[in-house]
């Protein structure tokens, strides 16, 4: 009796976590053509350098050579949550993977050197990279930077999808 507990309770809290991770659309109004969030993954162990991983290719930082990757490049999944499009997200992990939408391509902007998404006054503070997410239903891995959780390298990101 008691395992089954423990079991039924495994069960429905690994269920309302699933269900919590979904990108959630607003339930009143009308629908827009664009999701208002989405889910970004959060990764750790990533085995590459400073670049960008697109639908399991290689995206060098000059967008010039795309070579074919596995999906572990994108690390070990550390957690998931929503992000709220507009606003800043400070990154503490090596990796994030941004959720891609069926309506709308959007956009993933990181600024490696910065926690609040901002290039400074005279832009040498932070440097600032844009990754466009295409339509589609996949996630896209970007390289975020950090390696000490944050604490001595800093990242933030910005997600807008319209």
């Amino acid at each position: 009796m008691f395992l089954t507990t423990i079991t039924l309770l495994v069960l429905l809290l690994s269920t309302a976590t699933t269900i919590s991770a979904l990108p959630q659309y607003p339930s009143t109004g009308p629908i827009l053509p664009y999701p208002t969030n989405t889910t970004i993954t959060f990764y750790q162990g990533l085995s590459l350098g400073p670049t960008y991983i697109h639908n399991n290719n290689l995206i060098n930082p000059g967008g010039s050579a795309v070579l074919p990757r596995t999906i572990g490049d994108c690390g070990m999944e550390v957690s998931r949550d929503i992000i709220q499009g507009g606003v800043c997200r400070r990154l503490r992990t090596a990796g994030v993977g941004v959720r891609q939408q069926e309506r709308g391509t959007c956009v993933f902007a990181i600024w490696r050197g910065s926690a609040v998404c901002d290039e400074g006054w005279d832009g040498l503070l932070a440097e600032k990279t844009t990754v466009v997410i295409p339509r589609g239903n996949g996630t896209i891995c970007v390289v975020t930077g950090v390696l000490d959780g944050g604490r001595d390298v800093e990242a933030s990101g910005l997600w807008v999808c319209g």
